[in-house]
């Protein structure tokens, strides 16, 4: 996670001024990591030396994401599509796919499967099964037979977390 700072001027009874040496910063007793279990509480204390009239925000480092503003509980919870994040598959073959939802408190109400925009897990195709274990918070999609059609973006989306996505390549030429 990153931290960032909001606000930066200080005013003086003559009027505002830009504090050039004393800016805001962590002190060094700041952990730059913290490892807990799922489902554990995990603190993040950041002790701020001159922060004046400005906030930390909290920010998950991989997407910019802001997470929190103060003092508030906050669990990143995400799915992951076990494999590479690009499959090669001759046509004929199946496609088999496996999500796990990691770090929810709780396991996911649904996980919905979808191909580029349109859920699949009810799709009229036939040779498409999705099984989903809520309690390992695992749900599987195998699809029979791929044709070239089948190529594309297959997302795993539970109603909990973060979704997670693969690209298929179902391919009419030798491999």
């Amino acid at each position: 996670m990153h931290r960032s700072f909001s606000g930066g001027r200080k005013y003086l009874s003559g009027g505002y001024w830009d504090q050039p040496f004393s800016k805001p910063y962590f002190e060094n007793s700041t952990k730059r990591e913290v490892t807990t279990t799922v489902g554990q509480v995990a603190y993040l204390h950041c002790r701020v030396r001159n922060l004046g009239d400005r906030a930390v925000s909290w920010i998950r480092k991989r997407d910019l994401h802001i997470l929190t503003v103060g003092i508030l509980t906050y669990t990143i919870s995400q799915a992951e599509i076990l494999g590479n994040p690009e499959l090669h598959l001759k046509s004929g073959s199946d496609i088999n796919l496996t999500c796990i939802v990691r770090q929810t408190p709780e396991p996911p109400t649904y996980i919905y499967w979808y191909h580029g925009r349109r859920v699949i897990n009810y799709s009229q195709r036939g040779g498409i099964n999705v099984v989903t274990e809520k309690q390992t918070r695992t749900s599987r999609l195998l699809i029979s037979k791929a044709q070239p059609s089948d190529s594309g973006n297959y997302t795993c989306s539970p109603s909990n977390s973060e979704s997670a996505s693969v690209l298929v390549h179902v391919l009419n030429e030798e491999l």
